[in-house]
């Protein structure tokens, strides 16, 4: 079947929708690069994706289009209806023409506003149980958020890091940069979830692989849904250049519930993702990432393959999880041992570790020395078993829990 992606500036401008800015919201049109991206997730009938940043559904149907089933995940309140109307638009144009043909740009973008200003009216909740084995179930406001998981459960911006701990301002965004009130809908919303949780849509004529999740994508729990998915899910999409540090942080976190990722992000985040010890892209973002996967540059994407255009280039990465599995415990103490490293990059290891926690440079560098390196050394030439050796000494001598 042929895969045409929706005419994103058209569609936005007929449902009176601008991109926002402070959300970076950069929407990918080019076929090419879209079905990239499908193609290297492995999406297939028995294979569930999680698509974070649905947008449009562009990438939705390319995914679609491969036999997958789809979770796609939008935050956005005034993109949801939109993404379920296009997609609905897009499911009824070749179910009339048996699955062999495309509705038509004008036809689809007249559809796509009508049934986008219904489901503004209606905000439909519904039961996604005809999954099959892909069940989840609809979070209503009546008590039913169990299913997919509270605003607790999937997780706070805490959890994951701050800007300040997966890197600069440049790789992750700054406070300015985060959507207001306004902009999410007000209150519960800025965060995706309600006063009975995240919520969950089915896209009008969809069958059963297509699930809308309005939720945060920073804050999506992959083992609550791994364990509903009966399987690990692959993870992608086109990820919001001020999120993207949180997002693939909370995905590192939690790679035993992931079969594979793949990203669209900064072209500079990449190469921190990729970076080897020593070099001068390597960082925190890097141990963080690295530590739970293989990283990969598929292609650099050039900024007219988005609208709007974003200043950057950017890039498609791959990441493939390492198989190293570590206890949940030892697994914490790199991670805090990494961000004591980094909390001074400039400064040699044991300054650096030492003014993190609050202890005498004296005793920092004894445990250093025990795990091996040199004191004297710089968080950025230590790789991620280095860090892990270094979170036991510090252990061991009671500087970390």
């Amino acid at each position: 079947m042929e895969v045409r992606p929706p005419k994103v500036r058209a569609l936005l401008e007929a449902a009176g929708v601008k991109p926002k800015r402070s959300w970076g919201q950069n929407f990918l049109c080019d076929p090419g690069v879209l079905a990239l991206i499908a193609d290297a997730t492995g999406a297939g009938p028995d294979l569930p994706v999680i698509e974070l940043g649905a947008g449009l559904g562009s990438l939705r149907q390319y995914l679609l289009a491969r036999g997958g089933c789809v979770i796609a995940v939008e935050r956005d309140r005034e993109l949801v209806p939109l993404l379920a109307a296009t997609l609905g638009a897009c499911q009824k144009g070749t179910e009339a023409a048996g699955g062999s043909q495309t509705v038509p740009a004008s036809r689809q973008r007249r559809a796509a506003g009508m049934e986008a200003n219904e489901a503004r009216k209606k905000a439909a909740e519904t039961d996604l149980g005809g999954m099959g084995k892909y069940a989840i179930r609809a979070v209503a406001e009546d008590g039913t958020e169990d299913e997919v998981g509270t605003e607790d459960e999937v997780g706070t911006e805490d959890e994951v890091g701050t800007e300040d701990e997966v890197g600069t301002e440049d790789e992750v965004g700054t406070e300015d940069e985060a959507a207001t009130e306004d902009e999410a809908g007000g209150g519960a919303g800025a965060t995706g979830t309600h006063a009975g949780g995240a919520r969950m849509v089915r896209a009008p004529g969809r069958e059963a692989r297509l699930s809308i999740l309005e939720a945060d994508a920073g804050a999506v729990n992959y083992q609550r849904l791994a364990v509903r998915l009966a399987c690990k899910p692959v993870v992608c999409g086109n990820l919001p250049y001020q999120l993207s540090g949180r997002i693939l942080v909370r995905v590192a976190d939690q790679v035993a519930s992931v079969r594979r990722a793949v990203f669209m992000v900064q072209l500079e985040v990449a190469n921190r993702l990729v970076a080897a010890p020593g070099k001068r892209t390597y960082g925190l973002l890097s141990v963080l990432a690295q530590r739970a996967y293989r990283a990969e540059i598929l292609r650099r994407v050039p900024p007219g393959a988005f609208f709007p255009r974003p200043k950057v280039t950017s890039a498609v990465v791959r990441l493939q999880p390492v198989g190293v599995v570590r206890e949940a415990r030892d697994d914490r103490r790199l991670v805090a041992a990494a961000r004591a490293a980094f909390s001074a990059r400039r400064k040699m290891l044991r300054n650096s570790v030492a003014g993190a926690l609050g202890a005498p440079a004296e005793v920092v560098s004894r445990a250093i020395v025990s795990a091996g390196l040199d004191p004297r050394a710089r968080a950025e030439t230590l790789s991620v078993e280095d860090f892990s050796r270094l979170g036991e000494a510090l252990t061991e001598y009671r500087l970390l829990v």
